[in-house]
């Protein structure tokens, strides 16, 4: 599984190379003018919530409990639990800093690694410099388009900003990944769907606990 996933995730990166001459996939946006003050409002409140979660990378599938947790140093752990109890992963993240506590061997691999962080990144909003912040509008949705080197991060929401609907992180040319958000009340999803484009590596969360659940 080791050489295979580390095979198929350079071989993506390639693909996404070759793709780069193409259209923008935002081509069809308009600038716009919204406040990033509702933005801020759309940011999700983690306390404490547990998600049924599956991964499904390049033919490998993992499954069980994951648990999100703001800790009271400001910090937040990203815990992943099989069915019997044994730890997949152990993440921290602060601010712009992200921090490996525990991994199993088959994912704990610089790629993989850095394809994780990004997809928790997306998910708890986290890091994120509003201040160059520039704005688009579809017909039915509005874009904050969030550039990070040769990268930008979309926060797309309805019309009225009063819901956040998905993420993309994209290159110019490339979506890279699509993070859909169901049913996102309080701030917090009850459905989360990951997908990495041009290659098998998707995550799907269900919420089973809510965000002030006791410990």
């Amino acid at each position: 599984m080791k050489v295979s996933l580390i095979r198929f995730l350079l071989c993506s990166s390639l693909g996404l190379l070759l793709t780069s001459c193409g259209p923008s996939p935002y081509a069809f946006l308009k600038a716009s003018a919204p406040s990033v003050a509702c933005l801020k409002t759309l940011e999700p409140d983690f306390n404490t919530v547990l998600y049924n979660t599956s991964v499904d990378v390049v033919g490998f599938h993992l499954s069980g409990l994951l648990l999100i947790k703001k800790m009271n140093d400001g910090s937040t752990r990203v815990v992943f639990t099989n069915e019997m109890g044994l730890t997949i992963f152990d993440f921290e993240f602060f601010e712009n800093e992200f921090r490996v506590l525990q991994c199993m061997k088959k994912l704990n691999r610089t790629v993989v690694l850095r394809a994780l962080r990004k997809d928790i990144t997306m998910l708890l909003q986290s890091g994120y410099d509003y201040k160059n912040v520039k704005f688009y509008q579809s017909e039915s949705e509005l874009y904050f388009a969030i550039p990070d080197g040769t990268e930008t991060t979309y926060l797309i929401t309805d019309k009225a900003c009063s819901k956040l609907k998905r993420i993309e992180n994209t290159t110019k040319r490339k979506k890279k990944v699509i993070v859909n958000l169901i049913d996102a009340g309080e701030n917090l999803a009850d459905s989360v769907y990951i997908a990495h484009q041009g290659f098998e590596f998707n995550i799907s969360l269900k919420k089973i606990q809510r965000s002030n659940a006791p410990e």
